[in-house]
């Protein structure tokens, strides 16, 4: 014990003597495109670009409210976590994941910290253990308010948050096509203008090192926002300091083809098939996913693609996946008999084949994905049981007499009892499903639709099979592929800002705070800080606790080993880890384990928690 209190004194000591002139000004700019910020004239903020790590292709999550994001950039946490999802801040829970002024304070109660904003609900519902908290009306009364704060000589933190930009996006239209909305960006860049000459006179500016760091809540499309499309959740981040390298952070994708072979063909009337075992009988509670491959070229109404509930009315107890009476797109349906959620996918009818997939967490989201990116989301999702009683409809809904064909092909068709996570969908939407698969415990039915019984019930026994009984309909043979693409390297995140002003500013991150971001830009070096004693700050593991089978782990250093062990130091689960966000499956019992990554340069550690799995 008396060598970790000396680690921890000198540590104090060392972080105190390197970040004692370490400043930060965060400046939120609500709404804000970063397609239209690079297409305004915007000559402040070009200089603080000019020597920043920053990126264009940042990302904020689903839902892109106000409320949510900034709740996320300013605690560091997803919405699960702070539990905001909507501008009302029902449910939220900043007493466990607060904001980070709470971090700081912890840290050195001495230290100055001030939050103006133009939309009060940032001051009144997230900003704690503020010396200054300020709402103003307008550009101009913050931008005047922080001028007379960059004056204070003990300032150390100052969060700025301007609002015309989202304003005048929902008035008039966001993007560059809006004169008004890019006119507002250019606006608030002539603010930033007034902030950046108040910093430089600052008596004791020279001995100081300013963290200028630039985001937004959201994007949009439009005239709103808070839906999960790209648009909505493409972002703009900007670390602008001295000890930030120089570096635009790009993202890049990559295509790559799967072939389709032997498939299910449905071209002709009444074609269809169905699957029955009472596996497939979603209770109140279960989870599940639903996904597959299909071609179409035409077809008439809204016939079901996948369905078990009688198709006539969408509040009846089951699941649809149907094509749109728009004769372009698919769509989602679900419904308990009393309540009912319904999602938009996008255009399936154009002799292409696409992967679709359905993920239902019946305690929060509902995504659908198309080709490996998520095509739209939402949180209401039906409590009640939503048993039909029905088969499952291939080509058709449950009763299996629904007036309207699906006239196409379907292939790779997968159930499972979970939600599988956004990494596994867009690893595996181009790939046959193998023992390799993270959840393969969890595919309760698999038909890769080669004119066999190949369903497999619990994960493991190929003998234990389900037929797809085939009314009319043939298996055959074709030549083509299906293209799918996914981000190759990691971006920014909304949740990134929070570890990394800590970082700026020598504050150790502690995994006790739960932080679902990773550090850019720098590493803490420069603070004093050996490999062993920073590496903690980018490792980071959520949800923890977990009760969904798996975890997310981030990871901002070179390939390492992941160990767990478990509170008797037995080694339970071994696993590589890759630079960016990695997903690892936890086929354990419940339990306290401790997490340690280890690389060739880089080891951290994290304690996580296993509950039972809902």
């Amino acid at each position: 014990m008396k060598h970790i209190i000396l680690a921890i004194g000198l540590f104090m000591m060392l972080a105190s003597s390197y970040g004692q002139s370490r400043k930060v000004l965060l400046v939120g700019i609500d709404g804000c495109r970063q397609d239209a910020l690079q297409a305004a004239n915007t000559p402040n903020i070009d200089a603080l670009i000019a020597n920043a790590t920053y990126s264009f292709d940042a990302l904020t999550h689903f839902p892109t409210y106000s409320g949510p994001g900034w709740s996320s950039m300013l605690t560091g946490t997803w919405w699960n976590k702070h539990g905001v999802t909507d501008n009302g801040f029902n449910g939220s829970n900043f007493e466990e994941y607060p904001h980070f002024f709470n971090h700081i304070k912890a840290f050195d109660p001495n230290m100055y910290v001030a939050s103006v904003a133009q939309w009060g609900q940032i001051n009144g519902f997230i900003v704690d253990q503020a010396d200054v908290i300020s709402n103003e009306n307008s550009e101009a009364a913050v931008t005047e308010e922080a001028v007379s704060l960059l004056a204070v000589n003990e300032l150390d933190v100052l969060f700025l948050h301007y609002d015309n930009v989202d304003i005048t996006g929902h008035a008039f239209g966001y993007g560059v096509d809006s004169p008004l909305y890019i006119n507002a960006i250019e606006s608030v860049d002539t603010e930033i203008g007034e902030l950046m000459e108040a910093l430089q006179q600052r008596p004791g500016y020279a001995d100081e090192e300013w963290l200028i760091a630039l985001s937004t809540d959201h994007g949009a499309v439009g005239f709103g926002h808070g839906g999960s499309s790209y648009e909505e959740r493409n972002i703009f981040v900007v670390w602008s300091g001295d000890n930030f390298p120089n570096e635009q952070i790009v993202a890049s994708y990559e295509s790559w083809n799967s072939d389709v072979s032997s498939v299910l063909e449905m071209t002709v009337t009444n074609a269809h098939g169905w699957i029955d075992h009472p596996v497939y009988s979603f209770d109140a509670n279960q989870d599940f996913t639903i996904e597959c491959r299909v071609k179409t070229n035409d077809w008439e109404g809204d016939p079901a693609i996948l369905s078990d509930k009688d198709w006539s009315d969408g509040y009846n107890p089951g699941f649809v996946l149907s094509c749109d009476l728009d004769g372009e797109s698919w769509k989602f349906n679900l419904g308990d008999g009393d309540d009912r959620i319904d999602l938009d996918g996008g255009v399936i009818n154009d002799g292409q084949w696409h992967h679709i997939a359905v993920s239902v967490d019946r305690d929060g989201l509902v995504y659908l994905w198309q080709d490996g990116a998520v095509i739209s989301a939402t949180f209401d999702s039906p409590l009640g049981s939503i048993i039909s009683g029905l088969s499952i409809g291939v080509g058709q809904d449950g009763t299996l007499d629904y007036p309207f064909d699906f006239e196409g092909w379907i292939d790779e068709l997968r159930i499972w009892n979970v939600a599988l996570g956004p990494d596994i969908l867009q690893e595996w939407a181009c790939e046959n499903v193998s023992t390799d698969h993270q959840n393969f415990a969890d595919l309760i039915g698999h038909w890769k639709m080669e004119e066999v019984a190949d369903l497999v019930i619990d994960g493991t026994d190929p003998n234990n099979q389900v037929d797809l009984s085939l009314g009319i309909g043939a298996w055959v043979n074709t030549q083509a592929s299906l293209t799918c693409t996914a981000l190759e390297t990691p971006v920014p995140h909304i949740v990134d800002m929070v570890p990394t002003i800590l970082t700026h500013l020598c504050i150790p991150v502690d995994s006790a705070w739960g932080l679902d971001g990773v550090v850019w830009g720098i590493d803490g070096s420069d603070c004093g800080l050996a490999v062993e004693e920073r590496g903690f700050i980018n490792l980071g593991v959520y949800p923890n606790p977990t009760a969904r089978g798996e975890v997310e782990v981030n990871w901002h250093y070179e390939p390492a080993q992941a160990f767990l062990y478990d509170v008797h130091g037995a080694l339970v689960l071994q696993t590589s880890l890759q630079e960016g966000r990695n997903t690892i499956r936890l086929a354990i019992a419940p339990g306290v384990f401790t997490l340690i990554a280890r690389g060739s340069d880089h080891t951290a550690t994290q304690r996580l928690v296993v509950l039972e799995q809902q």
